[in-house]
C-alpha cells in the first residue's frame, strides 16, 4: 500500500508527524493517524514501528538491539542494521524501490513476508543472518549478493526466497553466498532463478523446491549435505545449459537424498553436466528429464596418494605448540603453546598466541598476543570474527587483558586481534569449542573454582552464551578430575566430553564412564549416552556428517573382565583409537586401531574420508603401519580404517588439523627431530601438502523422460 492511496482513504485523517531528529528517535505509532518521518530514523531496543507509519529516509537499528515492525506502509531509503542489529516482524513489510541496505545484520521474520518493490543488494562482505522463519518475495526483481556477501540461515529456521532472481558476485567454497548454519536449517526456493557466478557448495540443511526453480551459469551446484531435499508436487528443479550438478554427500553412500514428492515432481537437466560418486543417484518417484546431451561423470571419493612436506615454522627451542586453529577462510592459522621464543617463526616477541597468514605454500607472521604460562586451547568462531583462547597461568596485562582470566576472547578484523572479553575459570582450561552456530562456547579443564566466570559451582564443563560482545554463564556439568576432550556435534544439538577421573553419578550419569554425551537444547544439558574407555581421553572429533565419533587417548581397557564386560563398551581390545557410529540416540562401536602409547590429537578432513592422528610413542606394526611414525593417516570407507600414509615427527605430536579445504595438513607439538617427516629442521610447526586424486568415467545420456537411477557405470536408466 503506498502513501497516496492511504491519503485518499476516508477511514483515516491525514496527520503528518515530524517526530524530531534521528538521534531522539523512539517508537513510531501510526495506529490512530499517519506517522510520517522524513528524516533517517534511529531505532533502539524495544522500539516498534506500527500502523500507518512511513519511514521515508530509511532507518538504523543500533548494534545488538531489536526493533519491531508492524507497518502498513512501505519503507524507503537506507537501512542500516549495524552488523548485529535485529529487524523483527509481526506483520508483512514492504521495501520500496529506493531501499538500500548499507549494513546488514539480523532479520527475524516470525513467519512474515518482506516484499521487494525493486532490486535489492546485500553489500560486499556483509552477512545477513535470518534468525526466524522469513519469506522474501522479490516481486520479479533481483536480489544480488555483492562480493563475499552471504545470507546465513540460523538453526531451526526456514528462509523462503520467492518470485525473484538470486545472484552472487564472487564467493568461494569456504564462504558460500547462502549458508545454512546447522543441519536443522532450511531453505525454500519458490519460483526462483538461481544465477551462479561461482560454484555453490550446499554443505548442510534441507532445500525445498516449489514451482519452477532454474539454475543458470557455467558453474557447479555441489550437493555435500547428508540431509534430504524435496521437490514439491508440480514443481521442477531445472539445470540450464552449461551448469553442473555434483552429487557428493559427505561421508554417506545414500543415493536418494533428492526426494521427488509425487509423479508430477521433476528433476530436469538440459545440455549440462552431472557428477555422481561410485554407485548412483536415485530418484524414487517423479520424473528425471534429460534434454539435449547430458554428460554424466563418475568420480571416486577423493583418495590420498601422499603427504608432501610443504613448509614449516619455528616456535622456539624446547618449546611446545599445544593448539592449532585454522581460520574458516583457510588463509590464517592460529597457534598456541608454551615458551615461544623471541625472533622464532618471524615474530620479534615471546607471545604465546601467534597468527600466520597462509598463501597456499608459505606461512607468514601476521600478528600475536601474549597469554602467560601456557596457551593450551584455541578455536575460531564459525564466521572467523572471534578467537577463543584458554590455558593456564595467564598474566595480568598480557594480550590486552587487565586480568588473569584463563578464558579470553579476541575479535579479529583479518589482520589484528583485539581483546574483547574474558572469564575466570580457576586453574587450567584444557579444551574449548564454539558451537557450530557461534552462539555458545563450551569450556573444559581442571580445577574450576566455585563462583568463577559466573558459575556458582566447580563443574569442569562450562557453557557460555555469546552475543558478539559478552559471555554469559549458561549451564555446566560436573565431571570429576579433568575434561581434556570436548566436541560439539555438527548439528549443535549434542556435545561430547571426556578426560580423566570421571566421578560416579557426576553430571547426570550413573557411572564413571570417561565418554559422556549430552543433548543440548540451547539452555540445558541432558545426559544421553556414556561409554567406558579406560584411563585417559585426550581428544574427540565428529565426522563432518555427524555419524561417526572418533576418540583418542591412552590406556584404554578391553572387555576381558566380567565387570568391564557388564559395561558393554563394545571393544574387545586395548586400541587407543576408537570409532563409534552415532544415530542421534546411541553410540555403537565401529572400528578401532592400536597406536602405541597415546593419541593426543585427531582430525577428519572436510570430506570425511581421511582421519589424521598424532601422539606419543607410536609402535611399529601397530594400527596397520610398518613403522613407529607419530603422524598417521587412515582412509575411512564408512565402516573400516585403512592405513594410508605416515610421517615421523619426533617426541610428541600434540595438535593436528586439516585446513578447511582439505588440501593441507598442519602438525605441531614438542621436540621434533631433524630430518623427520621430510623436514630438514627442528621446527615445531610442520605443514604438508595433501596429494589427492579422483577417478573419472564419463558417460552420455540421450534426451527423454526417465525414472529410477543414474548409475556411475554408464548405460541407460
Amino acid at each position: 500500500m503506498n502513501l497516496n492511496i492511504i491519503q485518499r482513504a476516508g477511514a483515516f485523517a491525514l496527520a503528518l508527524s515530524l517526530l524530531g531528529q534521528a538521534a531522539q528517535a523512539t517508537s513510531l505509532d501510526g495506529t490512530s493517524s499517519i506517522a510520517f518521518q522524513n528524516n533517517h530514523y534511529v531505532l533502539h531496543n524495544g522500539d516498534i514501528v506500527k500502523g500507518f507509519a512511513r519511514l521515508n529516509k530509511g532507518f538504523t537499528i543500533l548494534a545488538g538491539e531489536t526493533a519491531t515492525f508492524d507497518t502498513l506502509i512501505s519503507v524507503s531509503g537506507d537501512i542500516d542494521l549495524r552488523t548485529t542489529g535485529q529487524l523483527q516482524l509481526i506483520g508483512d513489510l514492504q521495501f520500496d524501490a529506493a531501499v538500500t541496505l548499507t549494513r546488514v545484520g539480523y532479520i527475524k521474520g516470525r513467519g512474515h513476508v518482506i516484499n521487494l518493490q525493486g532490486d535489492l543488494s546485500i553489500p560486499a562482505s556483509g552477512v545477513l543472518c535470518i534468525t526466524g522463519d522469513t519469506i522474501i518475495d522479490g516481486g520479479g526483481h533481483v536480489l544480488t549478493l555483492a562480493e563475499h556477501a552471504q545470507i546465513l540461515v540460523d538453526n531451526n529456521v526456514t528462509l523462503t526466497l520467492r518470485n525473484m532472481t538470486v545472484q552472487n558476485t564472487r564467493n568461494d567454497s569456504l564462504f558460500p553466498w547462502i549458508k545454512l548454519r546447522a543441519t536443522t536449517s532450511k531453505l525454500a526456493f519458490d519460483d526462483v532463478r538461481f544465477a551462479m557466478n561461482n560454484d555453490f557448495d550446499w554443505k548442510q540443511g534441507q532445500l525445498y523446491i516449489h514451482n519452477d526453480v532454474v539454475v543458470t551459469g557455467s558453474h557447479a551446484f555441489i550437493y555435500h549435505a547428508t540431509q534430504p531435499s524435496f521437490i514439491a508436487p508440480g514443481s521442477t528443479w531445472f539445470f540450464d545449459m552449461n551448469t553442473n550438478f555434483s552429487f557428493a554427500p559427505v561421508g554417506t553412500t545414500t543415493e536418494n537424498l533428492i526426494k521427488l514428492q509425487s509423479l508430477s515432481s521433476a528433476f530436469q537437466m538440459c545440455g549440462c553436466c552431472m557428477r555422481i560418486p561410485n554407485g548412483s543417484i536415485e530418484f524414487e518417484t517423479g520424473k528425471l528429464i534429460l534434454e539435449d546431451e547430458v554428460r554424466v561423470h563418475r568420480y571416486a571419493t577423493q583418495d590420498l596418494s601422499a603427504l608432501s612436506a610443504l613448509t614449516s615454522v619455528d616456535y622456539g627451542n624446547t618449546s611446545t605448540v599445544n593448539a592449532i586453529a585454522w581460520h574458516p577462510n583457510a588463509k590464517v592459522v592460529a597457534l598456541g603453546g608454551i615458551a615461544a621464543v623471541n625472533g622464532a617463526g618471524g615474530f620479534a616477541n615471546t607471545d604465546e598466541i601467534r597468527l600466520y597468514s597462509f598463501n597456499g605454500s608459505t606461512l607468514t607472521a601476521l600478528t600475536s598476543q601474549g597469554y602467560g604460562t601456557r596457551a593450551i586451547a584455541l578455536d575460531w568462531s564459525f564466521d572467523g570474527k572471534f578467537l577463543a583462547v584458554g590455558g593456564a597461568g595467564p598474566t595480568n596485562g598480557a594480550g590486552g587483558f587487565a586480568n588473569t582470566d584463563e578464558l579470553r576472547i579476541y575479535s579479529f578484523n583479518g589482520s589484528t586481534l583485539t581483546a574483547l572479553t574474558s572469564k575466570d575459570y580457576g586453574s587450567e582450561i584444557q579444551v574449548l569449542s564454539w558451537s557450530p552456530d557461534g552462539k555458545y562456547l563450551a569450556v573444559g579443564g581442571s580445577g574450576p573454582v566455585n563462583g568463577a566466570g559466573g558459575f556458582s559451582n566447580n563443574h569442569e564443563l562450562r557453557i557460555y552464551s555469546f552475543n558478539g560482545s559478552t559471555l554469559t554463564a549458561l549451564t555446566s556439568k560436573d565431571y570429576g578430575i579433568q575434561v581434556r576432550g570436548l566436541a560439539w556435534h555438527p548439528s549443535g544439538q549434542f556435545i561430547v566430553i571426556g578426560g580423566a577421573g570421571p566421578v560416579y553419578e557426576a553430571g547426570g550419569f550413573e557411572n564413571s564412564d570417561e565418554i559422556r554425551l549430552y543433548s543440548f537444547n540451547g539452555s540445558t544439558l541432558t545426559s544421553l549416552i556414556s561409554k567406558n574407555y579406560g584411563t585417559d581421553i585426550a581428544c574427540f572429533e565428529w565426522s563432518p556428517d555427524g555419524t561417526v565419533l572418533a576418540v583418542g587417548g591412552s590406556s584404554p581397557t578391553d572387555d576381558s573382565t566380567e565387570w568391564i564386560a557388564r559395561k558393554a563398551r563394545g571393544f574387545d581390545d586395548t586400541n587407543e583409537l576408537r570409532l563409534y557410529s552415532f544415530d542421534g540416540s546411541t553410540l555403537t562401536s565401529l572400528v578401532s586401531k592400536d597406536y602405541g602409547s597415546w593419541v593426543n590429537a585427531l582430525a577428519w578432513n572436510p570430506a570425511g574420508r581421511l582421519l589424521a592422528i598424532t601422539g606419543h610413542k607410536a609402535v611399529m606394526d601397530a594400527g596397520g603401519f610398518d613403522n613407529e611414525y607419530e603422524t598417521r593417516i587412515y582412509t575411512f570407507n564408512g565402516t573400516d580404517l585403512t592405513a594410508t600414509t605416515s610421517h615421523k615427527y619426533g617426541v610428541d605430536g600434540f595438535a593436528i588439523k586439516w585446513d578447511p579445504t582439505g588440501k593441507t595438513l598442519l602438525v605441531a607439538g614438542s621436540t621434533p627431530y631433524v630430518g623427520a617427516g621430510d623436514f630438514n629442521n627442528t621446527h615445531e610447526v610442520r605443514l604438508y601438502q595433501a596429494e589427492l586424486y579422483n577417478s573419472h568415467s564419463p558417460a552420455r545420456y540421450s534426451s527423454g523422460t526417465r525414472y529410477g537411477k543414474i548409475c556411475s557405470g554408464g548405460g541407460t536408466i
